[in-house]
C-alpha cells in the first residue's frame, strides 16, 4: 500500500495506553494485566497495525470532543489496547477483583463475566470491591503468534462522519479522503431485492489520485453523492485504505439518550450497569430478534448468558435453511440438549475455554476452536481425534458452521 506510516504512531499509542493504566491502577498495574498489556504492545509493534490503532486513538479523542460515541466491531474490540485507548467498558482480562484503595488484585475462576459476580470486602483493607473482566483471550485477537490480520471496523452515529473525515484529513494531508459506500437492504429487510448504498466510512486514496482514477469502483449514494463501493471487503485495490465507519441505529439511539439525560455512556460505572436486568436490555431493542426471543423464553440472570444468546443469534448452523434459524429451533436443537447443558458453548471463545478445562494444551485448544468456529468439524472431524476431548464437545462442534467471537 502506497501510504506513508503515521509519524510516532506506536509511541503515541504506547503513551496513551500507559497513561490510562495509571489512571485505572494508581497503586501500580497488577502483574497479570501488565503482562497482557506488554504482550499486546509487542504484537502491535511487530504488526502492520500501529497506524490503525493510532487512527482509533485519534477518533476516540475526536468523539470525546464532540460528545459522540462509537464502538469497535468484531474481535479487535477484545484488545486491551482498544480498551485503554477508547476508555471502554469491556475489560478484556479474565474476571477479577481489584481494590483501588490498597491495590489488592485477585483473579477468579468462573464461567461468568466479572460484572455477574458479587461484590466482596477487600481481604486486605476491608473496602468494598467490585468485580470486572470479560474473559476475552489474547489469542482470539492476535492468534497464537501475534501475526493474525486485524480488522478495524466501527459502529458510529452518522453525524460523526464529518468529524471523522476531519481527523483523517489531518493524518493524511496529502491524500484525498472520499466517501466509502456500504450496502443496506431496503427497510433493513434482507428478503427485499433493492439494496441501498449508504455512507459507510471513508477511502484514503494514494497521493495524487482522485475518485475518477477508480471508475470500476465509483458509484453514488442514495442522495446522489459520489462514493467508492464494491461488495469485496476493503474494496478490490490493495493501494486503497478503507476506514469502515458504519452508521448504527443503536449508536444513534444511545446518542439521543446521552442528550436527554446528560449522562455520557462511557462515564457510567460498572456498578451502574450491574443493576440492569434482561428485560431492560430487551427494551433497548439493541438485541437481535433471535436473541430477544431467547431472552424472553429463558429469562437469563447473567450478562454471560445474554451474550451467549446474542452470539447464537448470529451463528450459522449445520443443516439449517435459515441463517440465523428461529429461537425456537435453537432452543430445541441446541439449548435443551444434554451436550449444551454440560458445555454451554455459544461462541468460539466458549469452545476455547472448554477445551482448556478439558486438559487440551493452550495452542491445541486454540487451533481446534478456530477449526470449530469455521464449521470444519463437520467435514474434518478427525482433526479433533488424538486429543482427550469430551464427546459432548465434539457433538456440539458439529452443529455449527460459523461462530461469533465473544468480544463482538
Amino acid at each position: 500500500m502506497s501510504f506513508p506510516s503515521i509519524p510516532n504512531a506506536f509511541a503515541n499509542v504506547q503513551a496513551a495506553c500507559s497513561h490510562r493504566l495509571k489512571e485505572l491502577y494508581p497503586l501500580g498495574t497488577p502483574a497479570p494485566i501488565q503482562e497482557r498489556f506488554d504482550a499486546e504492545l509487542a504484537y502491535m509493534k511487530a504488526s502492520p497495525s500501529a497506524d490503525d490503532f493510532e487512527i482509533f486513538r485519534l477518533l476516540s479523542l475526536e468523539a470525546l470532543k464532540c460528545s459522540q460515541y462509537f464502538t469497535q466491531r468484531g474481535q479487535i474490540s477484545g484488545s486491551i489496547l482498544i480498551f485503554l485507548l477508547g476508555r471502554g467498558r469491556f475489560h478484556p482480562f479474565a474476571p477479577h477483583y481489584y481494590c483501588p484503595h490498597c491495590g489488592h488484585f485477585e483473579s477468579v475462576e468462573t464461567h461468568m463475566f466479572g460484572i455477574d459476580l458479587p461484590e466482596i470486602p477487600c481481604p486486605d483493607c476491608g473496602s468494598t470491591v467490585l468485580p470486572d473482566g470479560f474473559g476475552l483471550p489474547v489469542e482470539s485477537i492476535w492468534g497464537l503468534d501475534g501475526k493474525k490480520i486485524l480488522s478495524f471496523d466501527y459502529s458510529v452515529c452518522e453525524e460523526f462522519l464529518p468529524f471523522a473525515k476531519h481527523v483523517l484529513e489531518k493524518v493524511y494531508p496529502d491524500h484525498e479522503i472520499v466517501l466509502y459506500g456500504t450496502p443496506f437492504f431496503a427497510d433493513r429487510d434482507p428478503e427485499k431485492d433493492r439494496i441501498e448504498i449508504k455512507p459507510g466510512g471513508f477511502t484514503i486514496l494514494p497521493e495524487g489520485q482522485t475518485m475518477d482514477d477508480y471508475p470500476d469502483l465509483k458509484t453514488y449514494l442514495e442522495d446522489g453523492e459520489p462514493c467508492l463501493f464494491t461488495f469485496a471487503p476493503g474494496l478490490s485495490h490493495p493501494d486503497l485504505k478503507v476506514v469502515n465507519l458504519i452508521p448504527s441505529p443503536d449508536i444513534e439511539n444511545l446518542i439521543q439518550l446521552q442528550r436527554k439525560t446528560g449522562t455520557y455512556a462511557n462515564e457510567i460505572p460498572l456498578s451502574g450497569l450491574r443493576s440492569l436486568t434482561c428485560y431492560d436490555l430487551v427494551n433497548t431493542k439493541a438485541l437481535s430478534k433471535t436473541a430477544e426471543d431467547l431472552v424472553r423464553a429463558h429469562k437469563p440472570k447473567t450478562f454471560m448468558e445474554i451474550a451467549k444468546f446474542e452470539s447464537l443469534g448470529h451463528a450459522s448452523y449445520a443443516g439449517s435453511d435459515r441463517n440465523p434459524p428461529t429461537a425456537d429451533r435453537i432452543d430445541r436443537d441446541l439449548l435443551c440438549t444434554e451436550e449444551y447443558q454440560k458445555y454451554p458453548c455459544a461462541s468460539r471463545d466458549d469452545f476455547f475455554e472448554s477445551l482448556l478445562e478439558a486438559g487440551c494444551p493452550r495452542e491445541d485448544a486454540f487451533e481446534i476452536s478456530e477449526f470449530i468456529r469455521k464449521g470444519k468439524a463437520l467435514s474434518f472431524g478427525h482433526k479433533m481425534e488424538g486429543f482427550d476431548i469430551p464427546a459432548e464437545i465434539k457433538t456440539l462442534a458439529k452443529k455449527f458452521c460459523y461462530l461469533f467471537p465473544r468480544a463482538h
